[in-house]
């Protein structure tokens, strides 16, 4: 993420876009150089000269957004938009906009691949919405069969570990973008799945987060609906529950190892 800041529009209407033009540069440097995690590793010199402001100006910038702000949208941390960090300064709340950054790009994904779609189905009129219907509803009736089967068993249900409130978030997310009814037990099952895919994905890159292997997951969910076609199959809960999205999914038109090569891929994109 270092590297690649996405700036909303919000911020127009923020109270640090009625500061002056040296302050509102310094802002969007602090932005620009931020690392993943929001830190800036910068003196203050050395900021002022990739600003192109004065030492002086970009002191009081600084200072600025160490203090608390009463008018600012945002009650966190009382407005103040920076602390000192071991090298530099963080930014308070960049991992928040860094979340809505990424979900934002997935909706936008989202909407670009249903574009694509029914651009496809104009260009062939034969292929109606019938296969990806049946295929959806064979998936929903299996989905809960095994929830029946499993309450009628009594079985608790685990609960979701320690950071499963993102996690679950992206599960109902993953599910409403794909159409998927939902139900407490699949959107649990989904999101330790998540998790689990998550750790498995740190050992080869720390830098995963649940956001990657989320846009990973929904990949793999959109390639099993898609693939059904109305035949028989899993359940969603064993899909998930079991590991099952980590199966050769074949799309048409892909071998086997296209496909994983292409999943592998998947997975080092930004949320």
């Amino acid at each position: 993420m270092a590297g690649y800041t996405k700036v909303f529009a919000s911020m127009l209407a923020s109270t640090i876009w009625r500061e002056d033009t040296a302050t509102r540069c310094v802002w969007i440097t602090l932005l620009l150089l931020a690392d993943r995690d929001g830190v800036v590793d910068a003196s203050v010199p050395g900021l002022a000269d990739i600003a192109r402001v004065t030492r002086e100006e970009a002191e009081t910038a600084i200072q600025n957004f160490l203090s608390p702000d009463k008018d600012s949208r945002d009650p966190e941390y009382e407005g103040r938009r920076i602390e000192r960090a071991a090298v530099g300064w963080r930014i308070l709340n960049h991992e928040k906009y860094r979340q809505r950054m990424s979900a934002e790009e997935m909706r936008e994904r989202d909407r670009l691949r249903k574009q694509r779609y029914r651009e496809r189905l104009k260009a062939c009129p034969t292929a109606s919405g019938t296969t990806r219907d049946n295929a959806e509803s064979s998936v929903q009736s299996n989905t809960q069969k095994a929830e029946a089967d499993v309450k009628s068993k009594s079985k608790p249900t685990r609960q979701v570990s320690a950071g499963g409130g993102l996690a679950l978030t992206l599960a109902k997310d993953i599910l409403r973008q794909t159409d998927t009814p939902g139900t407490p037990l699949l959107e649990k099952t989904l999101a330790r799945a998540l998790q689990t895919k998550q750790r498995q994905q740190t050992k080869k890159d720390p830098a995963t987060t649940l956001e990657l292997a989320a846009h990973w997951m929904l990949t793999r969910l959109k390639t099993f609906l898609r693939n059904n076609h109305g035949r028989k199959t899993i359940s969603l809960v064993t899909f998930f529950g079991e590991g099952r999205y980590d199966d050769d999914l074949v799309v048409e038109g892909c071998t086997p190892e296209e496909m994983r090569l292409r999943m592998e891929a998947n997975v080092g994109k930004p949320a």
